[in-house]
């Protein structure tokens, strides 16, 4: 069974949350998921635009890949490629279902589209 996880910034601190989505009637929420808790989860308001499901894969160095990443992908090291959900599939703009198929070995997180947005301006310079 693949594993269902998102991630969302706090709205209270700016922190990233990862754990199960939960949708009030005003609110996005994450329900914190960590291995290590030794107590009853807690539940967090999030930026709802910040929200991004995990892929299901890792890169190279085993960060796992969320919507709303900016990637590399091996082969082609000077371009960043933001990843997103479209249809039934996450990709990028490298081509259609790209993610889909690219290897772990050839994937590395640089950043996300929140945080990191000038790195995919930057690549589109080198490219």
């Amino acid at each position: 069974m693949r594993e269902y996880l998102f991630r969302g910034k706090r709205t209270d601190n700016g922190e990233w949350l990862y754990g199960d989505l939960l949708h009030h009637a005003d609110a996005v929420k994450i329900r914190e998921q960590e291995p290590e808790i030794r107590r009853a989860a807690r539940s967090f308001e999030v930026l709802p635009e910040t929200v991004g499901q995990f892929t299901g894969m890792n890169d190279r160095n085993g960060v796992k890949v969320f919507e709303g990443d900016i990637i590399r992908l091996y082969g082609n090291m000077r371009k960043c490629y933001a990843v997103y959900y479209e249809g039934a599939c996450f990709t990028t703009d490298a081509g259609p279902c790209d993610l889909c198929v690219a290897e772990e070995d050839e994937i590395e997180v640089t950043g996300n589209v929140f945080d990191n947005l000038a790195l995919l301006e930057v690549s589109e310079h080198d490219a």
